[in-house]
C-alpha cells in the first residue's frame, strides 16, 4: 500500500493556526520543614514568554487554584529582569488559577501542549495527584505534547497509559541527582520526606522507578530529551530550550529555518562588533598622529589606506553574511505564502459555498 493521501488545508491548519498550551504548577508552597517554596520563576516565565511572542494562546493553573514563586528564583542570581517584570505585571497567572481539577474534567482538553513547571514545591503535590495522572494520560492518548521541566516531569512517574508506566522506556531528564546534592536538597527530597528524586523515581534504578531511561547532562548544564511527544529538561537552564524543542515540534517552518537565521545572527555578532572597534581604533589613532610633532600627510594616508582596507574587508564579510540572512527570509516567506494561500483558498471556496 502507499502512503496515505494528505489533506493539504488540514496539513496547513496544522502548521499555521497558532497553538494553545497548558501550564500547571505547584500549589506547595512550604518544605515539611516550614520554609518557603513553590514553582520556580524563570520555568514559568522563559517558556511562556518564548511560547505568547509567536503568538501561542498560553494558559495556567495549579494544583489548588493558587501558586507562588520559590523566594530563592526572584534573586538576581536566579532570575533575568524579563521574568521579574512578568512577576510583578502577571500576578494574576499564578495567585488566582483554576484548579487542575477543574481543567481536568472538562470533556474537550483544547490544548495541543501540557507544561509541567518546576520547582521543589512540585515533589510533594505532582506524583500522588489523580488529576495529574489523568489529565497526563488524556493528552498523551490524544497525541498531545506533554512535558516538563526539572522537577515538574516528577508529575509522570504515576502515570499509566495502558498497560505501561508512561515513562517506560522512553528518555527522559529531570532535576538529576548530583544538582539535589549541589543544592543540599537530596534529603528533602527523599523518601519518607519526599517522594524520592527525580532521577531515582522517573527512571529505572530504584524500586519502584517508572522505568524510564533517565540521562542528564552536568551539573546545571542545559538539557532536554525529545522522545516522541515527550519532551523534559533538566534543570532551569533548560526551560528556554525546552520551549524551543516544544516549539519546533508543532511548527515545522521555525524549525527548519530559526535556528539557520540564528546561527547567521550569532556569526555575525563578532564581526559588526569588530567594526566598531575598527573605527573607534582610527579615531584615536588618527587623532594621536595629528597631535605629534612627526604628523605628515603620507602617514594620515597610510593610516586611512590601512583603516579602509579592513573596513572594506570586514563590510564585505558582514555582506555576505547578511545577503544569506536575506535568503533564509526569502525561503521561509515562500513556504509561508504556499500554506496561506492554501487556508485562502479553502475559506473562499467554503464561503462560495454558503
Amino acid at each position: 500500500m502507499g502512503d496515505e493521501e494528505v489533506d493539504p488545508v488540514a496539513q496547513a491548519k496544522a502548521i499555521m493556526l497558532p497553538k494553545k498550551v497548558l501550564i500547571v504548577m505547584t500549589s506547595t508552597t512550604a518544605y515539611p520543614d516550614g520554609s518557603p517554596t513553590g514553582f520556580w520563576l524563570t520555568e514559568v516565565t522563559h517558556p511562556y514568554l518564548r511560547w505568547t511572542s509567536v503568538g501561542w494562546t498560553v494558559d495556567t493553573c495549579s494544583i489548588t487554584g493558587v501558586a507562588q514563586p520559590d523566594p530563592a528564583s526572584t534573586t538576581a542570581d536566579n532570575a533575568d529582569k524579563e521574568s521579574l517584570a512578568w512577576l510583578d505585571e502577571q500576578k494574576a497567572l499564578y495567585e488566582s488559577t483554576p484548579t487542575l481539577e477543574e481543567i481536568a474534567g472538562r470533556e474537550e482538553l483544547d490544548y495541543d501542549v501540557i507544561f509541567f513547571a518546576g520547582g521543589f514545591g512540585t515533589m510533594w503535590d505532582f506524583p500522588e495527584n489523580e488529576h495529574v495522572k489523568a489529565i497526563t494520560a488524556k493528552m498523551w492518548e490524544a497525541g498531545k505534547i506533554v512535558s516538563g521541566v526539572c522537577h515538574g516531569p516528577i508529575a509522570f512517574v504515576n502515570v499509566d497509559v495502558g498497560d505501561a508506566k508512561l515513562l517506560a522506556g522512553k528518555e527522559c531528564t529531570g532535576f538529576s541527582n548530583a544538582e539535589e546534592a549541589a543544592m543540599g536538597k537530596t534529603d528533602v527530597v527523599a523518601k519518607p520526606s519526599g517522594p524520592g528524586s527525580c532521577e531515582d523515581m522517573m527512571g529505572s534504578t530504584c524500586e519502584g522507578g517508572a522505568g524510564g531511561n533517565f540521562v542528564c547532562a552536568g551539573v546545571f548544564e542545559a538539557k532536554v530529551c525529545v522522545d516522541g511527544n515527550l519532551i523534559t529538561g533538566q534543570n532551569p537552564p533548560s526551560a528556554a530550550p525546552l520551549a524551543d524543542a516544544v516549539l519546533y515540534a508543532l511548527d515545522p517552518i521555525r524549525k527548519e529555518y530559526e535556528p539557520q537565521r540564528k546561527a547567521l545572527l550569532e556569526e555575525r555578532a563578532p564581526l559588526a562588533k569588530e567594526v566598531e572597534t575598527k573605527k573607534e581604533e582610527f579615531t584615536i589613532a588618527l587623532n594621536a598622529l595629528k597631535q605629534s610633532e612627526e604628523a605628515n600627510y603620507e602617514k594620515i594616508e597610510q593610516l586611512q589606506m590601512v583603516s579602509c582596507g579592513t573596513r572594506d574587508w570586514l563590510l564585505g564579510q558582514l555582506q555576505v553574511i547578511d545577503d544569506k540572512i536575506a535568503r533564509v527570509a526569502l525561503n521561509r516567506q515562500a513556504v509561508v505564502s504556499k500554506y496561506e494561500k492554501i487556508l485562502a483558498d479553502a475559506a473562499a471556496a467554503e464561503a462560495a459555498e454558503e
